[in-house]
């Protein structure tokens, strides 16, 4: 399976606030992928957030594995609108298990 690195940002017309994500870059499979990996992802680090996106929005995954019920508040700083990112390929990664990664990451701490 092939992976690549994806720059994923939200549009220029969205407005962003404090506490919020605009891009980052990820390593994936496809586009499609990309855009629902939660830019705050760090895998192999069990005390951080982490999310899935589920029936249109994002969902805490707690450290038990469990998910859930209810949307996360502030979409853990990112858009729940993942139609509305904008994905460009900016290269090929080493392998397979860099898939999933987030790579970095821009966060507008207020």
């Amino acid at each position: 399976m092939s992976s690549y690195l994806y720059r994923v940002s939200r549009p220029e017309h969205q407005h962003i606030d404090y506490d919020e994500y605009d891009s980052y870059i990820v390593c994936a499979a496809s586009p499609e992928e990309a855009v629902k990996i939660h830019p705050a992802t760090r895998v192999g680090e069990k005390d951080n957030n982490r999310y899935i996106y589920l029936g249109g929005s994002w969902r805490v995954v707690f450290n038990d594995g469990t998910v859930d019920s209810e949307s996360a508040y502030n979409s853990g700083g990112w858009v729940s609108d993942v139609e509305s990112l904008v994905v460009e390929n900016i290269g090929t990664a080493q392998g397979p298990y860099m898939l999933g990664r987030v790579v970095c990451a821009s966060f507008n701490a207020g």
